[in-house]
């Protein structure tokens, strides 16, 4: 499962190396607000994630509490592909929609752009 997520973000820099300057302008900035997007998502899984293991918010003692905190670490661990690809998804999906409304990409590529960072062929240049 995590080899596909990250797989995803690999296969959308290297393609979005080939891409026509504005469209790879585009996708940098959709990336930023994908890593941005992906640090709230994990700052709010790894907060609900010490409230559900019982760990003191105040900064007190832990002891007592350390398989906790190793699971909460766990834990947090496991979701940052996952905060990311949602990450991706939620801020790509905006911008296909957006684009699927202005009648630049279809449903099927605005699909694909959200789901797996797909760019339609008109979006590469001509020599890539």
């Amino acid at each position: 499962m995590f080899r596909r997520i990250f797989s995803v973000f690999l296969d959308s820099y290297s393609e979005s190396l080939k891409l026509k300057d504005s469209y790879r302008r585009l996708t940098t900035r959709l990336g930023w607000l994908t890593v941005v997007a992906g640090c709230l998502v994990m700052i709010a899984i790894m907060y609900h994630g010490w409230l559900l293991f019982g760990l003191p918010l105040d900064g007190g003692n832990i002891e007592g509490l350390r398989l906790k905190l190793v699971s909460w670490v766990v834990l947090t661990i496991l979701f940052v592909p996952v905060a990311f690809y949602a990450g991706m998804i939620a801020i790509y999906g905006v911008c296909g929609l957006i684009l699927l409304v202005l009648g630049r990409l279809s449903w099927r590529q605005a699909v694909e752009f959200a789901a797996r960072a797909r760019y339609p062929r008109r979006w590469y240049r001509p020599n890539a």
